[in-house]
């Protein structure tokens, strides 16, 4: 197993995935810095992905909130 196969999971929005195999591939880790690099750039990567995947969610939520508001408004 690779950080590509968390990556995909992440990416995907399979986070529940993601976690076991990171769990996984993190206990393979050989000790070493080169490692830690390896764990930290891959931590950095899942951060800002998850963090692109949450504002679009909030945009969604907030472009169908204005888009009821807006339906109520011409129902009236």
């Amino acid at each position: 197993m690779t950080s590509q196969s968390i990556r995909d999971a992440v990416h995907d929005g399979d986070y529940v995935r993601a976690a076991e195999l990171f769990v996984e591939w993190a206990q393979r880790l050989p000790p070493g810095e080169a490692a830690l690099a390896e764990l930290a750039e891959l931590a950095r990567w899942t951060r800002t992905e998850v963090a692109c995947a949450r504002t679009h969610c909030e945009a969604r939520i907030q472009a169908l909130r204005d888009e009821s508001h807006a339906s109520s408004a011409y129902a009236r």
